[in-house]
């Protein structure tokens, strides 16, 4: 009966984990190019007790569960609906694909979100500050950039004619699930995610740029909340196992010899 109690809290404690990532994944319904995710369990270390395997008597070793304990939280990198709007450093990747981005230290990241905008030097950040990785600065005359699905950048000059800046490209990870996600639609490559290939925008598997578009977030409403009352169902369950098992030790503790 301790086992059962202990074997109950570990699935009340794994309930509460997926309500904690249901509510995260609805948090985020309309957060640009976000990517849901969902919690991976797996059941526990083994006991040994006693069975009967043959109709003897005889007895061996039976494998019994101690619980379920939360494994990994798996990343759903499927795309988003893309959204028109007026702003034209609004880029969205349509197919596969990640925007490269330096942080102030150094760092290299990747994301999906294209919501971008000029700082003081003539640079593409985002929200965070993180410069978008390109070999070109624009000044203030972006009303009249263009950038190509195939990441050309552009931007017309005093006598009409398109000046080419630079070219825009993108990342492929051969298993994206294994970025670690840091905040901010932005993740760290990993080991695990595999090496960053760079390619050019609509060759060799890689997505298209859509400028005057954002991607928006992959988690949809109707499958959230059905998660959500998986869990509460689970939930509720776990807690009657809990309470029979409390119930069954009192009724042991009230035997009289």
């Amino acid at each position: 009966m301790i086992r059962s109690i202990y074997n109950s809290w570990s699935g009340i404690a794994a309930c509460q984990r997926s309500v904690d990532l249901t509510a995260h994944n609805m948090a985020n319904l309309n957060t640009p190019a976000y990517k849901r995710s969902e919690a991976a369990f797996g059941d526990m270390l083994y006991h040994e007790l006693h069975q009967r395997r043959l109709a003897v008597s005889s007895e061996q070793d039976l494998p019994v569960g101690q619980g379920v304990q939360p494994l990994a939280r798996a990343l759903f990198t499927g795309q988003g609906a893309l959204v028109f709007e007026e702003r034209p450093l609004d880029l969205a990747i349509e197919g596969e694909g990640y925007f490269r981005l330096v942080t102030d230290g150094g760092e290299e990241l990747y994301s999906r979100n294209g919501s971008l905008q000029l700082d003081a030097e003539g640079r593409l950040v985002n929200a965070n500050g993180d410069y978008l990785d390109v070999p070109f600065t624009l000044g203030l005359g972006v009303a009249d950039l263009t950038i190509s699905p195939e990441g050309a950048v552009m931007l017309k000059g005093e006598d009409g004619e398109g000046v080419g800046l630079g070219q825009i490209h993108l990342y492929r990870f051969a298993n994206p699930g294994g970025l670690v996600e840091i905040g901010g639609g932005r993740y760290r490559a990993t080991e695990v995610a595999g090496e960053p290939r760079e390619g050019i925008p609509g060759e060799e598997g890689f997505g298209r740029i859509r400028q005057y578009y954002l991607e928006q977030s992959n988690a949809n409403i109707g499958t959230e909340m059905i998660n959500l009352l998986t869990a509460q169902r689970a939930l509720q369950a776990n807690i009657r196992g809990l309470l029979t098992a409390d119930e069954l030790q009192a009724l042991t503790l009230q035997i009289r010899v």
